[in-house]
């Protein structure tokens, strides 16, 4: 049950984190490259696949605490770190520098959403005769962020909201972390 309560959180911060940031994009560089947070997240779920598939030994069921820890940590330091990356939309046409600059973003932005990609992949491959259970509260923790975030960017600011969802990751990691956690 713990298990499935940690994969929920972490959805609820995966998708809730992902919301923000195109708010934070639209606003910062403009709604045009707001679209590029959906493939940020598919290409660090997709890492996160080739990685597992590379090193099946990640899949143990005794990684989900530390994958979920590092999720709630890369939300907050990644975050951080995309502020501080020197993009100007405005320049991209005449300075190439630009381009490397979006790709920094990418692979800077990405590493959250590869953190839970490996949540829920090792829990579907450590847990397959509960896939339904998984699921179901994979698609809750969306579903629940996907709300809660617009709430909460009502009260707070986008990158305060980023702060505050990467608690939850946090809370999921206490739970899947602790000893003989089941699904």
């Amino acid at each position: 049950m713990r298990i499935l309560a940690g994969i929920f959180l972490c959805s609820f911060t995966a998708i809730s984190f992902e919301i923000a940031l195109t708010r934070i994009f639209s606003i910062s560089l403009w709604y045009h490259f707001a679209f590029m947070i959906v493939s940020i997240a598919m290409l660090g779920i997709g890492v996160s696949g080739t990685v597992l598939s590379l090193y099946p030994k990640l899949k143990s069921s005794k990684n989900l605490g530390i994958y979920a820890l590092l999720l709630s940590l890369s939300v907050s330091l990644n975050y951080t770190i995309a502020n501080f990356i020197p993009f100007d939309p405005v320049r991209l046409s005449w300075d190439k520098i630009q381009i490397l600059y979006i790709g920094v973003y990418y692979i800077v932005l990405c590493i959250p959403f590869f953190f839970f990609g490996l949540i829920v992949s090792a829990s579907f491959t450590e847990f397959s005769e509960k896939s339904g259970s998984i699921y179901g509260a994979d698609l809750l923790g969306a579903g629940t962020g996907s709300i809660a975030v617009i709430l909460l960017m009502s009260f707070l600011s986008p990158g305060q909201t980023v702060f505050a969802v990467a608690s939850s990751a946090a809370l999921g990691a206490l739970l899947m972390g602790r000893k003989k956690a089941a699904a």
